[in-house]
């Protein structure tokens, strides 16, 4: 996230709040990204084994 995706009211609040904006953003995209990866992993269990490499691939291009 750079600077000028920010905010005007974000930024104006110092460089330790768009610190922590930042922060909390990446924690959550993270968070995000384990919570899609733990879905689809779920949804894949209904796929035969063999199969599900491929599935993945298809699904996620």
């Amino acid at each position: 996230m750079d600077t000028e995706e920010l905010p005007a009211g974000i930024t104006a609040l110092g460089p330790d709040t768009v610190a922590r904006v930042r922060a909390l953003v990446a924690a959550a995209e993270q968070r995000q990204a384990e919570e899609a990866d733990a879905a689809l992993d779920t949804a894949l269990g209904i796929v035969p084994r063999p199969l599900r490499g491929v599935v993945r691939k298809v699904l996620l291009g």
